[in-house]
Order: structure tokens, then sequence, then C-alpha cells
């Protein structure tokens, strides 16, 4: 389909202008949104739309798309793409989607409308809304969270005396942000072994947010080896700037690794750990003191750089297991997709066979389904524009047995038969050869609802080692097996023998999902 607009006059300046018709066999640039040259190329993936509209947008909320473009769809890879000239840096851009569940026709028009509706979800699983603006799932910026979740619903739900599955979302829905060059440097990685790792797992807000981290070198002075501590700015606690400043600290106090929790732009909605995320490859916005487009960007590879600089890695805390879209509100039909369900949900989510969206081993309301090509692609893309870009070091993944489940462990017959974990997954082993290529550290939260893993992922990867955590609790309290502590305590051979050595189990005592380690002993 060429290029045409909808609603729109064609800038005569000749700025966004589409480029010509694609040639399907040169046009491979990746997904999002990128430079060529002085161009940019858009490119998302849909296996089951009609029909996709792309719209640029001069402002983040309260006006409508200024100009639109349809994008082309290869057949053979089923990526739409555009290529566009004059699109300048920090650029808002969003998408609509057509699909089998609701046609695409010509007169259809921003505004609440229901032109081409036949259905919230097919019999397919399809849950395609053109009211529903999307942003791009390798947005590499999000412009804002999500505001009121019902207007994101679809269904027969009522808001504002509109129908919501026809309230149109683009003045409100977040957008993505077209970046382009390096944005700053994260210096030279220091590439430490994983059996010389002492991890400090922290909340990039959580952790300067007292006002005590504006008063360090008063606090320490006098004490041997704290002499080069400095005190954070009160105008950057709790960001990523404010977290640079606490490198020089926590290399005096012995670690030599921060674990952050999700920093990837996750629901704010009432959410503070973040355990929500809804960009795999933005930096969430909440937690820069810089807020400009390209800011959170610049300032959390400013941040690694300051570990780096004191020969600190940074990990990252993953969560790829579900996403921050939400689930079935209360009947199948009614969801509240604001990206990747909007562009494919039977791509991108498990569903049952009646077409509900899976709840199952993770608790959260929907699965991402790997056991498709594209979600595999979008953790290996996400985790590789960490390593590359933004220059992370490791990852400790979320409820990761997820990831080896199989497609159908969420049916309830034979439960205990569906419900096995497949060791060899072709993303686990991925994603252990990715770390080997980058020298990173990939770490599993070897559980999920459904099971406990722990020694059971692929050579290679680490894993939080609860056995450890659990014999040495029962220990200190004197009801637990002295056999078993002592074995746990030299090394757990027994489940981490073929994992690649002792250093692949992460010893912890105490996390961020229950009690502070002083609670817990006092």
């Amino acid at each position: 389909m060429n290029n045409e607009q909808i609603g729109t006059k064609h800038p005569e300046t000749g700025n966004y202008a589409p480029i010509g018709e694609l040639n399907w066999q040169k046009a491979t640039y990746p997904l999002g949104a990128h430079y060529l040259g002085n161009n940019v190329t858009f490119a998302v993936y849909s296996k089951n739309a009609t029909h996709i509209l792309l719209e640029i947008y001069e402002n983040a909320t309260g006006k409508e798309a200024k100009y639109d473009y349809w994008l082309q769809k290869n057949p053979d890879d089923h990526i739409w793409r555009a290529h566009l000239e004059g699109i300048p840096q920090g650029t808002f851009y969003a998408f609509r989607c057509w699909g089998p569940n609701w046609q695409y026709y010509p007169n259809w028009q921003r505004g609440n409308s229901n032109i081409g509706f036949r259905a919230d979800v097919d019999d397919q699983g399809n849950r395609f809304n053109p009211n529903k603006v999307l942003y791009d799932p390798y947005a590499r910026e999000i412009s804002h969270d999500k505001q009121n979740s019902a207007i994101y619903a679809t269904g027969d739900l009522i808001y504002n005396g509109i129908v919501c599955r026809e309230y149109d979302t683009g003045k409100s829905s977040p957008k993505g942000i077209v970046l382009g060059g390096d944005l700053a440097s994260t210096g030279q990685r220091p590439y430490l072994p994983p059996e010389k790792a002492a991890i400090y797992e922290t909340h990039v807000r959580g952790l300067t947010m007292h006002p005590s981290a504006s008063n360090l070198q008063t606090i320490l002075k006098g004490i041997p080896g704290y002499e080069e501590v400095i005190n954070v700015p009160e105008s950057k606690r709790g960001t990523y700037a404010g977290a640079a400043y606490l490198a020089k600290y926590l290399k005096a106090l012995g670690f030599t690794t921060i674990e952050l929790l999700p920093i990837q732009e996750t629901v704010a909605e009432g959410n503070y750990w973040g355990y929500m995320t809804f960009g795999y490859f933005a930096p969430d916005r909440r937690y820069a003191h810089d807020q400009s487009p390209g800011g959170p960007t610049r300032e959390f590879k400013e941040m690694v750089k300051a570990f780096h600089e004191e020969g600190m890695e940074v990990y990252l805390d993953v969560v790829f297991n579900h996403t921050g879209e939400g689930g079935n509100w209360g009947h199948k039909d009614i969801t509240g997709f604001v990206s990747m369900g909007g562009f494919d949900a039977v791509e991108y989510y498990q569903q049952t066979n009646e077409n509900y969206l899976v709840d199952g081993a993770t608790g959260c309301g929907n699965q991402l389904n790997f056991s498709h090509s594209v979600t595999q692609n979008l953790v290996i893309d996400s985790l590789t524009y960490w390593l590359e870009e933004m220059g992370v070091d490791g990852f400790r993944f979320d409820l990761a047995t997820v990831l080896g489940r199989t497609p159908n462990a969420f049916e309830r017959e034979n439960w205990q038969e569906q419900k096995r974990f497949f060791q060899q997954h072709p993303l686990l082993l991925a994603i252990k050869e990715l770390g080997d290529k980058y020298q990173a550290e990939m770490i599993a939260e070897a559980w999920d609802i459904w099971g406990y893993e722990v020694g059971n992922f692929p050579s290679g990867w680490g894993e939080w080692n609860g056995h450890y955590r659990d014999s040495v609790r029962k220990f200190s309290r004197g009801d637990g097996n002295t056999l078993d502590f002592i074995e746990t305590l030299n090394g757990d051979y027994r489940f981490f023998n073929d994992q690649g050595g002792p250093q692949r189990s992460i010893n912890f005592l105490d996390a961020h999902d229950g009690f502070t380690l002083m609670d817990l002993v006092s």
C-alpha cells in the first residue's frame, strides 16, 4: 500500500515526507525508530494486522496527531515499515492497528468511532482496536506513563458516557520518542568473574531518597576507607544521577556489583517496585533528573559510567515473563492494551483455547508466549541493546522459569504433566549464548508459581539459590539440618555441579520480596 494520509494534508514543506516505495530486498532496517543518515526508519511487527497507521505528534498529550502515514507490510517477515525524511530528534510517534476483528474502512475517523468493528476479540484471539493508540514495543524512550486505565479498556464498559472500545486515546496514550546518536559513554566494563561478585540489590529511587544520602561525608567522617565518599545533591536524590554519586560509597562497603530493581519503563499506577514493565528498551522516565527527550537515556548511561570507573558492575532486574499491559478485566473481551497486545495479541501473549489471556505461572494477569519467535527476538534484542548501548554487565530475570515453560503449560487437565519446564528451551539457550558473547552474567530467579527449578537451568546460567537462603536461615534459628547446611555453604554441588560450578549459585539471605534483613532478625 502506498503511504497516504487520512484526515491530514501532506505538508508542502516536505517535512515528514515518505521516501518513495520500499524495496523489500533492501528494507532490512531493525525494529523500532532509527536514523538512517538524516532520515528515520520505522518498523513494527504484526502477523495478523491488516492495516497499520504511523502517527507523528508534536505534543505527547492533549492534541491529535499532526501527520500520519500508512506502513507497508513485508509478507515474508510480517514487519511493517516506513521511511521518512525531516524527523527531528525528540519527535513523538505512535500507531493505530486494524485487523480481522476490526476491519478498516476509508471513512473511519479519529474520535470515538465504531466503524469497522466486528468483535472485541474474535475466535482466533485477535484484539485489534484502532481507537487505542499504541506505542512502539521497541521505543528507546516513552513519553509518559499510562493515565486513567479505564480509557484503554475495550468492551461495553462505559467511561464518561462513551463505550470504552470507542474511546479514542490519541490525546492521552504514551508515545515513543525518536532518538539518535550516542547520547553518552558508559566507560570501560570491568568484566569481573562471577566468583568475585558481591551484589548489592537496590531500588534506584529508594537508594538515595533518604536525607542522609546528602550528608554522607559528615556521617562517615573519620572512618577509614570512606574518605572519597561524596554527598548526593538534594535535587538529584531518587534519580539515576543520584545513584551515580553512590558508586564510591558502595565500593567502600566492599561490593563489586550493583543490581537495580526494574528500571525499564513500568506502570507507575500503585507500583513502587517496577515489576510491571511495558517498555523493554526504555529507561523509566520517573527516575531521571533530566526529563527532556533523551534525558533518561543519557543520565542512565552516565550512572553506569560512574560505577564502571570504580571497577563495579551494573546488573538489571528484568521482567520478561509478563508485561504491564494487564489481563482480562472480568471478561475475556475486555483488555487494556497500549502496545504489544494491540499490535498482535495472538503472537505476543499466551491465550487459552477460550481466548483468555493466560494468568498462569506469573499470577500477574498475562503471560508472554515464548514459543513464538517474535517474543524470543524481543527478549534477545532488548538484552543486546542494554549490553551494547547502555553498558550493562548482567541481568537477573524475574520468574525466569516462565521463559522455559511449554506452550500449553496453562492447561489444567493433567496439570502435573503439563507444567513441565524445558531446560533446553531455545530462549534459555539463546540468553546463555548472549551472555557468553558479551561476557555478561545471566541470572535466573529459578521459580514461578508452578514450580521450583533451582539447579535446572542450562549450564552457564547463574541462579538465585533459594536452598542457600532456606538452609542458612533454618540453621541460624537452630532448627536446620547440619549436614544440609554444610553442603549448602560449601558450594551446594548437589544442584550446581553441572551448572558450571558453585560460582553460578547466587547466595542470599534476604531480598526485596520479603522483610528487610533488619526486620527478619529482629
